[in-house]
C-alpha cells in the first residue's frame, strides 16, 4: 500500500449466493442496451452510515443478518451473482451466465481512519477511497469469465460503517442497482418478510427488447475491433492518480450549465 494511503485490515472474506435451489442455472444474452457498457470500467459507489458501536458489536450482531439478507436479495437479483462469459471464439458475443456455483464476494474490513473526514462535504483525495472498495477481478483479454459484483463492508469502530461496491453496468444500470440496494435494505430490516416490492425487481425477459435497427451487431463489431487491439479495462483500478473529490452544489451546477449554453 502506498505511503499515506488509508489503511484497512481485512477481518473476513465471504462468498454469498442465493439460497440453495432457489435460482435455476440461467443464461442471459446481452442486448444492444448492455453492449456499450463493455467499454467501461466498473461503477464503484460508496455508502457511509453512522454506527456508534465497536467492531466486535458489528461482527457479533449485524454481520450474519447482513450476509443472510444479501443471500435473500440475490434470489431476485441473481444476475449480479453471475459471471460475464467471453466465448473463446470472438465471433460469438459475450453473455451472462448464472449457475449454482456462482457467488458475490463480500469482504469485511476495519479501519482507524477518520470516518468524518471521508464522508464530510469538502475536498478529499480520491486515492483515500480505493481501500474501501472491494477487489473485482479484471476481465482481461485472455480471461473467459469475470464476476459482475463485489462488496466490501469497512467498520470504523464506534463511529460508522462504509459499504463499497464494484459492479459492471453491463448487468445493472444505476436504477437497477438502486433497486438492489433498496431490496437488500428491506430484507435486512425484515428478513422474514414474505413479499418484496415488485416494482423494484429486475425484468429478465430479453425477448421483450426488439432490435429493429440492428444496433446489437453494430455495437458488437465495434467492441470486437476495440478488444482485438487492446485489453478492455473492466477491473477495479487503484492507480496513483493526481485527482480529488470535490462537492458541487446544485447552484454551482446550474451556473456551469448556463455558462456552457445548456
Amino acid at each position: 500500500m502506498d505511503k499515506g494511503r488509508l489503511a484497512v485490515e481485512i477481518v473476513g472474506r465471504y462468498r454469498v449466493s442465493p439460497p440453495p435451489k432457489t435460482v435455476p442455472p440461467t443464461s442471459l444474452p446481452l442486448t444492444f442496451f448492455d453492449i456499450p457498457w463493455l467499454f467501461f470500467s466498473p461503477t464503484q459507489p460508496l455508502f457511509f452510515y453512522d454506527y456508534p458501536y465497536p467492531t466486535s458489536h458489528f461482527l457479533s450482531t449485524a454481520l450474519r443478518p447482513l450476509i443472510h439478507s444479501l443471500s435473500l436479495t440475490l434470489q431476485h437479483f441473481f444476475a449480479l451473482a453471475a459471471t460475464l462469459v467471453f466465448p473463446p471464439h470472438s465471433s460469438n458475443p459475450p453473455f451472462i451466465v448464472y449457475d449454482r456455483s456462482n457467488f458475490v464476494s463480500l469482504v469485511v474490513a476495519q479501519s482507524t481512519a477518520d470516518f468524518h473526514h471521508l464522508c464530510s462535504n469538502h475536498q478529499r483525495c480520491i486515492n483515500d477511497f480505493y481501500p474501501l472498495l472491494p477487489p473485482l477481478p479484471s476481465g482481461e483479454q485472455k480471461e473467459t469469465q469475470t464476476p459482475l459484483l463485489a462488496a466490501q463492508t469497512t467498520i470504523f469502530s464506534n463511529v460508522g460503517v462504509c459499504i463499497g461496491f464494484a459492479y459492471h453496468n453491463v448487468v445493472a444500470d444505476g436504477r437497477s442497482f438502486n433497486s438492489f440496494i433498496k431490496t437488500w435494505a428491506s430484507l435486512f430490516k425484515d428478513p422474514s418478510s414474505c413479499s418484496v416490492n415488485s416494482s423494484l425487481l429486475p425484468f429478465y425477459d430479453r425477448t421483450a427488447i426488439k432490435d429493429s435497427y440492428g444496433l446489437q451487431s453494430i455495437f458488437l463489431n465495434h467492441w470486437r475491433k476495440r478488444r482485438s487491439s487492446t485489453n478492455m479495462v473492466i477491473g477495479v483500478s487503484d492507480k496513483n492518480l493526481d485527482s480529488a473529490m470535490v462537492l458541487l452544489s446544485l447552484c454551482v451546477l446550474m451556473i456551469w450549465r448556463r455558462l456552457k449554453g445548456g
